[in-house]
């Protein structure tokens, strides 16, 4: 069984982080994530000095409670995408960012090094780790 307290989210982490422009379609978001088989994407925000963004699974199913899945096209990531994204540092303890997720109600988090993205850090892969279907 890992120790959450030493390992950090860099070793548990996700290394395959996609991004997508703030101003695609959810049309573009849905197929990206469908063909790739994640559930978010990091959003791309060219304005300086704004927070990363993330577009997540549940954002575009709980969407398609209220339009029509035609409107798609019509919408931008940017009206739907969560802003500022929850992130940790590369070298904080899983215990810590299991912590965070849950204050925070999401379920991933984008994990950083520096104010570099670098991987994408989720319940899924803190469970596998616990349950030794990963190896660490």
């Amino acid at each position: 069984m890992i120790d959450l307290r030493t390992t950090s989210a860099g070793q548990l982490m996700s290394p395959e982080l996609v991004s997508i422009d703030a101003d695609a379609p959810l049309q573009s978001a849905a197929e990206m994530m469908s063909e790739r088989r994640i559930r978010c994407l990091v959003v791309d925000l060219e304005e300086p000095g704004r927070s990363l963004g993330i577009i997540t699974a549940k954002d575009i199913v709980q969407l398609l409670g209220s339009i029509d899945p035609r409107a798609l096209e019509e919408v931008a990531v940017r009206d739907v995408m969560t802003c500022p994204a929850i992130s940790v540092q590369r070298d904080l303890c899983i215990l810590d960012c299991v912590n965070l997720m849950l204050m925070s109600g999401v379920r991933r988090v984008v994990v950083l090094e520096g104010s570099t993205p670098v991987g994408v850090l989720s319940y899924i892969d803190v469970l596998d780790a616990v349950a030794g279907t990963r190896v660490v």
